[in-house]
């Protein structure tokens, strides 16, 4: 999880950072000062208090990129007043990514961010390795059974979203909410219940998006403040407002166990995967499962959004006309043929547009440590000590874009000029992280990415407007505009 400035709140911010921060360092009792880590060089353009927060806020990506050609693999930042230490080089990943939790915690980490407080202690201390299992386990089960059951689900939302009655009228949408609706539907549909969003939970989305919007602004935030300003003034409210939610989800799940225990035997389930391998194993009560249920739903439905978007934008912005003729052709074979591989042909442009869109688009900073145990890491022939206390990021977007890794034309989108096997190497493509705390769902969200994209080729016409936002690395997901994105949306006939 980055800890990303968002651009929306920064003017909110400044205030609130230089009198918290100067209060903190001033009167506030502090653990050990790691900014005095000597052998760790700073990063380039600090500045008094704010230190990097400016630098980093205009541009993440090519600012960590510059940072890493100018002073090195491993280097510290400042982000008025939350310190970090920075793995930006990829044989200092692997060794960083595969630190055992009682040396490199990960848990700890997204503690420290908040998010005890804001997704729950059940999500940060267990929820990922129950649903790491059982999206794991469902997929490789069945991929091609699960392909077309998402396949029909993804079209099913897009029509409920667009409201497609037959008559094919345009609708306005930005892009970026309206995929984002489309996938959190799905994602419900076929990991809880197609009949959670039924009787009084029709506002479910709004309240859900607007809740993991609102975390995320929050953590913004949190991250720059000590912690016991950050704590009631910004965490507790946003837990308030979890702790609202999952009563309301509690309550609908009495009611699809109620359901279910109703349904026949011979009738298909009334819960998705996910719900039932948690109800079938019976070790969890309803409110426990409402709060991993917020954490599934965080994790699973935003980031395949956004990548779905960016997909499609990248398409008109950067293919060339034979390519997007492709595109079209193999997008058509994935919707239309029910029986065919064609949606696990990593030898498609479909697929490397997919690949090359996620290299150009990853977390600018994603995976987070905090250091346990002292760790030495080995980065460009020299040797660095990890202490105790330190938060550990480690950068993604800034692999991808390394010309030692991808030539010399790294921060170009390229639909030949990389092999396949530079994008199974998740220390060189690294969207997805990698080591010890690799995305498990990894293989279903490019697939999700590929149906989507192509329902949208060949079952509606997108009007995309002329000019198109640059990329905006500021927020805690993969990269996203750095304006909404409007588009006119109709049904082909």
């Amino acid at each position: 999880m980055s800890f990303v400035v968002s651009g929306n709140i920064w003017m909110d911010m400044v205030a609130a950072i230089v009198v918290g921060t100067t209060v903190w360092y001033l009167s506030y009792p502090r653990k050990e000062d790691h900014s005095m880590i000597k052998d760790i060089p700073w990063a380039p353009e600090k500045l008094p208090i704010i230190g990097h927060a400016l630098a980093y806020r205009k541009d993440p990506a090519n600012f960590l990129l510059r940072s890493f050609q100018e002073v090195g693999g491993i280097f510290q930042l400042n982000m008025a007043g939350k310190h970090m230490i920075i793995i930006a080089e990829m044989d200092a990943q692997k060794q960083t990514s595969m630190a055992p939790e009682r040396i490199l915690s990960a848990r700890q980490a997204v503690a420290d961010l908040g998010f005890e407080e804001t997704l729950g202690l059940l999500n940060v201390y267990s929820g990922t390795d129950l649903h790491k299992g059982i999206v794991k386990g469902i997929w490789h089960k069945d991929p091609q059974s699960q392909m077309e059951q998402w396949r029909t689900s993804i079209r099913t939302s897009l029509q409920i979203e667009t409201k497609d009655d037959g008559n094919h009228h345009s609708h306005t949408f930005d892009f970026f909410q309206f995929i984002r609706r489309v996938i959190l539907r799905s994602c419900i549909d076929r990991m809880i219940s197609p009949k959670f969003l039924d009787d009084g939970m029709s506002n479910f989305l709004d309240e859900f998006m607007e809740f993991q919007d609102e975390l995320e602004d929050v953590t913004a935030k949190a991250v720059v403040l000590p912690k016991w300003i950050a704590r009631p003034a910004l965490l507790l409210p946003v837990k308030r407002k979890r702790l609202q939610l999952q009563a309301k989800i509690t309550k609908r799940l009495d009611e699809l166990f109620l359901l279910q225990a109703k349904t026949p035997s011979s009738s298909s389930s009334v819960l998705g995967f996910w719900l039932e391998e948690f109800h079938t194993s019976k070790q969890h009560s309803t409110k426990e499962i409402a709060e991993y249920m917020v954490g599934i739903l965080f994790a699973a439905h935003k980031n395949p959004a956004i990548g779905t978007c960016q997909m499609y934008l990248v398409m008109f912005e950067r293919c060339t006309e034979k390519e997007r003729q492709q595109i079209r052709m193999e997008a058509n074979n994935l919707v239309l043929d029910s029986s065919s591989q064609f949606w696990n042909d990593k030898t498609t442009v479909l697929y490397k547009l997919c690949m090359e869109t996620l290299r150009l688009t990853a977390h600018s900073i994603g995976a987070v440590r905090t250091v346990k145990e002292a760790f030495e890491v080995q980065s460009c022939g020299r040797s660095y000590t990890l202490p105790v206390g330190a938060s550990i990021g480690m950068t993604h977007v800034t692999l991808g874009l390394q010309p030692t890794l991808w030539g010399e034309n790294a921060e170009r989108f390229d639909l030949t000029g990389h092999s396949l096997d530079m994008y199974q190497d998740e220390y060189r493509f690294s969207t997805f992280s990698n080591g010890l705390h690799k995305c498990p769902g990894q293989p279903l969200a490019v697939v999700i990415l590929q149906l989507t994209v192509s329902l949208l080729l060949v079952e509606y016409d997108i009007l995309l407007p002329s000019v198109l936002p640059p990329l905006s690395f500021e927020r805690a997901t993969l990269a996203q505009r750095e304006k909404p994105v409007m588009v006119k949306v109709v049904g082909k006939e």
